[in-house]
Parts: structure tokens; sequence; C-alpha cells
């Protein structure tokens, strides 16, 4: 699975900013430099503490940004994501797909390629 992190200006023009997906149990994210910079002139603040020099960025664990954006294992909402989306197991990637990574406080979001 794939995901694409987009971010939404006041405008409503959304800007795809990166990938991310998991390969041999390792996480990937990839940063789309131009529209990055592009919606940074639009009052993007970045992305969390991803550096913007390096545009390829892996790790065992998801990296905290996406981290933040899903119920943790001790959520007491959790059950009723399981049940509703017929999950078996804490899948981060799944959380991210279902519930596309959406915090009250920001305009960034996630969905599937």
């Amino acid at each position: 699975m794939k995901l694409n992190l987009l971010w939404k200006d006041k405008d409503n023009n959304i800007y795809k900013l990166g990938i991310l997906y998991k390969e041999n149990n390792i996480f990937k994210f990839d940063i789309y430099e131009n529209n990055l910079k592009s919606a940074i002139k639009r009052g993007c603040f970045g992305i969390g503490n991803f550096n913007f020099l390096k545009m390829h960025n892996e790790s065992k664990e998801l990296f905290d940004f996406f981290k933040e954006r899903i119920p943790n294992k001790d959520d007491p909402f959790i059950n009723n994501l399981f049940l509703e989306n017929k999950l078996k197991q804490y899948d981060e990637m799944e959380l991210l797909k279902i519930t596309k990574g959406e915090l009250l406080y920001d305009r960034y979001f996630l969905e599937e390629i």
C-alpha cells in the first residue's frame, strides 16, 4: 500500500507533499520537493521534523509525523475502528488509510494511491 501525503491551503488547493509506503518491513517516505516548496509559499509549515535536504527517508518504525496521526493501541476507540473496518491486528498503514491521518489542528491528510 502507498499513501500520498496531501496538504490543503486556505483556498482549498491541494498539494501532494510526498508518498509513504512500506517495503520489506521498512517504512519509506519520499518528499516531493517542488510541491513542498509551493505549499510552503501558501502557508504550509513543512512536514514535521523531516529534513528538507533529504528527499528519501527510511525507518524501521513509522515516522513520528505519521505515528501521531493514528490512535495508539491503548486508545478506547480503537476497538470500534477494528470492528468497523474488520481489522484483525494493529496495522499502522491500515490505520492511516482508514483515518486519513487527519487531525483537527492542521490541513494534512493521506489518501491511498
